[in-house]
Protein backbone atom coordinates (compact mmCIF):
# COMPACT_ATOMS: atom_id res chain seq x y z
CA UNK A 1 0.00 0.00 0.00
CA UNK A 2 2.74 2.42 1.17
CA UNK A 3 4.41 1.79 -2.28
CA UNK A 4 1.54 2.59 -4.20
CA UNK A 5 0.74 6.07 -2.04
CA UNK A 6 4.53 6.86 -2.69
CA UNK A 7 3.67 6.53 -6.87
CA UNK A 8 0.96 8.90 -6.74
CA UNK A 9 1.87 13.04 -6.82
CA UNK A 10 -1.30 13.74 -5.23
CA UNK A 11 -1.80 11.33 -2.90
CA UNK A 12 -1.02 12.74 0.75
CA UNK A 13 -1.05 9.87 3.52
CA UNK A 14 -2.34 10.70 6.83
CA UNK A 15 -2.28 9.14 10.05
CA UNK A 16 -5.54 9.05 12.23
CA UNK A 17 -6.59 8.00 15.48
CA UNK A 18 -7.31 3.99 15.89
CA UNK A 19 -11.29 5.47 16.93
CA UNK A 20 -12.02 8.78 16.13
CA UNK A 21 -15.83 9.13 15.13
CA UNK A 22 -15.48 13.10 15.30
CA UNK A 23 -13.44 12.67 12.00
CA UNK A 24 -15.84 10.45 10.44
CA UNK A 25 -18.74 12.24 8.50
CA UNK A 26 -20.95 9.08 8.44
CA UNK A 27 -21.09 9.09 11.82
CA UNK A 28 -23.01 12.61 11.72
CA UNK A 29 -25.25 10.77 9.25
CA UNK A 30 -26.32 8.55 11.42
CA UNK A 31 -26.12 10.35 14.53
CA UNK A 32 -29.06 12.63 11.86
CA UNK A 33 -31.27 9.45 11.49
CA UNK A 34 -31.27 8.01 15.26
CA UNK A 35 -32.73 11.64 16.30
CA UNK A 36 -35.02 12.68 13.69
CA UNK A 37 -36.06 9.24 12.01
CA UNK A 38 -35.42 6.45 14.18
CA UNK A 39 -35.69 8.14 17.62
CA UNK A 40 -38.31 5.70 20.16
CA UNK A 41 -39.01 3.93 16.59
CA UNK A 42 -40.55 -0.14 17.54
CA UNK A 43 -41.97 -2.40 15.08
CA UNK A 44 -42.65 -5.86 14.63
CA UNK A 45 -40.26 -5.95 11.87
CA UNK A 46 -36.85 -4.89 10.41
CA UNK A 47 -38.43 -3.54 7.29
CA UNK A 48 -39.99 -0.78 9.47
CA UNK A 49 -36.54 0.14 10.39
CA UNK A 50 -35.39 -0.33 6.82
CA UNK A 51 -37.79 2.59 5.63
CA UNK A 52 -36.99 5.37 8.21
CA UNK A 53 -33.74 4.76 7.37
CA UNK A 54 -34.81 5.37 3.36
CA UNK A 55 -37.08 8.14 4.13
CA UNK A 56 -34.18 10.01 6.63
CA UNK A 57 -31.30 8.65 3.40
CA UNK A 58 -33.91 10.86 1.35
CA UNK A 59 -34.21 13.39 3.35
CA UNK A 60 -30.76 14.44 3.69
CA UNK A 61 -29.54 14.05 0.26
CA UNK A 62 -32.62 16.68 -0.70
CA UNK A 63 -30.98 19.12 0.77
CA UNK A 64 -27.84 20.05 -0.76
CA UNK A 65 -26.15 21.63 2.33
CA UNK A 66 -26.69 18.59 4.56
CA UNK A 67 -24.10 15.71 3.68
CA UNK A 68 -21.79 18.78 2.92
CA UNK A 69 -22.02 20.10 6.61
CA UNK A 70 -21.20 17.08 8.10
CA UNK A 71 -18.13 17.03 6.14
CA UNK A 72 -17.42 20.41 7.63
CA UNK A 73 -17.81 19.48 11.55
CA UNK A 74 -15.32 17.17 10.95
CA UNK A 75 -12.94 19.73 10.20
CA UNK A 76 -11.74 17.58 7.00
CA UNK A 77 -11.59 19.04 3.15
CA UNK A 78 -11.77 17.50 -0.07
CA UNK A 79 -9.67 18.49 -2.30
CA UNK A 80 -11.26 20.81 -4.82
CA UNK A 81 -13.21 20.22 -7.77
CA UNK A 82 -10.99 19.60 -10.82
CA UNK A 83 -13.08 21.57 -12.87
CA UNK A 84 -12.74 24.65 -10.52
CA UNK A 85 -8.96 24.20 -10.42
CA UNK A 86 -9.05 24.52 -14.57
CA UNK A 87 -11.24 27.37 -14.42
CA UNK A 88 -8.93 28.40 -11.86
CA UNK A 89 -6.11 28.42 -13.39
CA UNK A 90 -7.76 30.06 -17.24
CA UNK A 91 -8.23 33.26 -15.20
CA UNK A 92 -4.98 33.19 -13.55
CA UNK A 93 -3.36 33.39 -16.79
CA UNK A 94 -5.70 35.39 -18.57
CA UNK A 95 -4.94 38.12 -15.69
CA UNK A 96 -0.74 37.00 -16.02
CA UNK A 97 -0.77 37.63 -19.58
CA UNK A 98 -2.29 41.10 -19.05
CA UNK A 99 0.62 42.51 -16.03
CA UNK A 100 3.59 43.22 -17.66
CA UNK A 101 5.90 41.28 -15.47
CA UNK A 102 8.16 42.89 -12.47
CA UNK A 103 11.36 42.47 -14.77
CA UNK A 104 9.88 44.30 -18.11
CA UNK A 105 10.03 47.23 -19.56
CA UNK A 106 12.13 50.17 -20.02
CA UNK A 107 14.94 50.52 -16.90
CA UNK A 108 15.05 53.25 -15.23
Amino acid sequence: MRAGVAEQDRLTPERSPAYAPELNPVELLWSSLKKRELPNLTGDHLAGVADATEQGIHRINTNPQLPWSFLAHTGLALPPDPTELTERSVRQRSTSRRRPSKGSGASR
